[in-house]
């Protein structure tokens, strides 16, 4: 039993508990789906701010998903060829060039340039994370990749690629590169 002067804050941690892991107001009720332009604004070529890779997002079935179409702008071309670190032997041979990294994403009810319920492969590491993404500026989408629950997680900033950048080719299983693309 708690001691009566202590009550309190049992009650002050158990509102503070609830208010960490409950989702927000606007996400309990249904909110009005974003628009398709909201969804336009994130299909383009993104560039992590970490790693040689460069990702394209694009609808794919009623989600959103993303490949790796190339290197950033690098002089090693062969810096990602494998997925050498897949945590299943059987797939450490196949090609980066045109894997999907990211997945799933739908649009979050709780406001438009947000997007939850995805997943994100990291090829550095070979491991898969849960993940949510939102578009932080006209420029920027912030990927935030975690175990069980979003707190405790980590953030990459992409940068959308208006340049050139290196693709790989569509041949199977090599980065012969195609001419410099934006």
């Amino acid at each position: 039993m708690v001691p009566p002067a202590g009550r309190e804050h049992v009650g002050l941690i158990l509102l503070l508990a609830g208010a960490i892991l409950a989702p927000p107001a606007a996400s309990r009720g249904s909110a009005a789906p974003r628009s398709a332009t909201d969804t336009a604004s994130v299909v383009c070529v993104w560039l992590p701010s970490e790693g040689d890779w460069v990702v394209e997002i694009e609808p794919c079935a009623a989600a959103l998903c993303g490949r790796l179409v190339g290197l950033r702008r690098s002089h090693r071309p062969n810096a990602l060829r494998m997925d050498a670190h897949n945590p299943d032997p059987a797939m450490r041979g196949r090609p980066l060039c045109g894997l999907t990294v990211l997945g799933g994403f739908k649009p979050a009810t709780d406001g438009g340039g947000k997007w939850d319920g995805g997943w994100i492969y990291d090829p550095e590491s070979g491991k898969t994370y849960a993940s949510v993404m939102s578009l932080a500026g006209p420029n920027t989408l912030v990927v935030r990749d975690y175990v069980l629950i979003p707190l405790f997680g980590r953030s990459e900033t992409f940068t959308r690629e208006t340049g050139p950048i290196n693709r790989c080719a569509d041949t199977p299983g090599g980065w012969g590169f195609g001419p410099a693309t934006p």
